[in-house]
């Protein structure tokens, strides 16, 4: 589950500068939503789009992003009927501030050319970009 995809997508060669890079600003772009409503979905669409022909390892981080927010706002929507029970704000405040964190450490470990994975969707999004 380790294996490298790099430089078109080549088992076995390491992405990269510019795919490092770009895997990078795919999983930071997620931080757009706290700009502008729904641009941290928006932002890895456009950069899945844009490199998913050029870079495995792109789409994967991006691809990936995508799933991660979308399952951070699913979790918050469950939070919702949780506030009146007294442990929907605080469950909010921890799944944001967790999804922060897991952010940054992807984002970095992105960039030092590793398939960090999401837990939960980044094999889903590891076995979508092979296909």
């Amino acid at each position: 589950m380790n294996e490298e995809i790099g430089a078109g997508g080549g088992v076995g060669s390491p992405p990269t500068q510019e795919e490092r890079t770009w895997g990078l600003i795919a999983v930071l772009s997620a931080f757009a939503g706290y700009v502008v409503p729904f641009a941290g979905i928006v932002a890895p669409i456009v950069i899945y789009f844009m490199k998913r022909e050029e870079s495995a390892f792109v789409a994967f981080h991006a691809l990936q992003t995508i799933y991660f927010e979308i399952a951070v706002f699913v979790l918050i929507l469950l939070c919702i009927p949780l506030a009146f029970l007294c442990i929907g704000v605080p469950l909010m405040i921890v799944i944001g501030l967790g999804a922060i964190v897991y952010v940054i450490v992807v984002a970095l470990k992105a960039y030092k050319g590793e398939w960090a994975e999401f837990w939960l969707v980044g094999g889903w999004a590891r076995s979508s970009v092979r296909k």
